[in-house]
């Protein structure tokens, strides 16, 4: 809401190039948190669920299909989060209807892509099929905001490369981690994990001289 708020301020005082420029850093800032995030909750899934849930009868069978599942669901998330930004862009453009249709494509997409894929690889088809769905509703979206809107800024800049670079590697480090401790406890292994992925991918945006990364650096000097 604050968000499209902003927007429509822009919009209404004619500042739409200060509107999209403000859209990029917006992606940039919610992929700096989002995307690493996801990433090291997909290749910790097993052991991320085990901790959280694994209590009686949730046993090991139980883990194994949730965190299969859980693993499409997470990757799914910085979609999501990026989809909702240019449904309130096209919002404070007045534009209602790119978003309803992205919807429709959504639900349309996910319906279809769930249920073929469930036939393939079971229940994890499900979470699967949603993912393609926001993905496909997000890239309409974008490309709606670019043909009719004019907004004619990159998607993948170098920042949000570098934040997907950065990322990628820790993930990386942290599915050999997962590999090659298995007679580790979970729950140190997944704390190790833990600590390399994000220690790893701090590491790498600062020495990409991430603008973000500074400022969290700064951030925690100051403290």
């Amino acid at each position: 809401v604050f968000c499209t708020e902003m927007y429509r301020k822009y919009y209404k005082t004619e500042q739409r190039d200060v509107l999209y420029d403000e859209l990029g850093k917006i992606i940039n800032h919610i992929a700096f948190i989002v995307i690493p995030i996801a990433l090291f909750l997909t290749v910790t899934a097993t052991d991320f669920i085990t901790v959280v849930l694994r209590r009686g009868a949730f046993d090991g069978h139980s883990v194994s299909l949730t965190a299969a599942c859980f693993c499409f669901y997470a990757l799914s998330t910085p979609f999501y989060a990026i989809r909702s930004l240019f449904t309130g862009v096209h919002i404070a453009l007045n534009d209602r209807k790119t978003p309803m249709w992205g919807g429709v494509i959504f639900l349309v997409a996910n319906i279809l892509l769930s249920f073929g894929l469930s036939r393939v690889i079971g229940i994890a088809g499900i979470t699967l099929g949603a993912f393609g769905g926001v993905v496909i509703s997000m890239l309409y979206q974008y490309f709606s905001l670019k043909k009719n809107h004019g907004y004619d800024r990159r998607f993948f800049t170098p920042v949000f490369l570098g934040i997907v670079l950065a990322s990628i590697i820790a993930a990386v480090v942290a599915y050999f981690i997962q590999f090659m401790a298995g007679g580790v406890s979970v729950y140190a292994r997944f704390v190790i994990s833990a600590l390399v992925f994000f220690g790893l991918y701090g590491g790498v945006l600062y020495l990409l001289k991430s603008e973000e990364m500074k400022i969290v650096y700064h951030a925690i000097i100051k403290k």
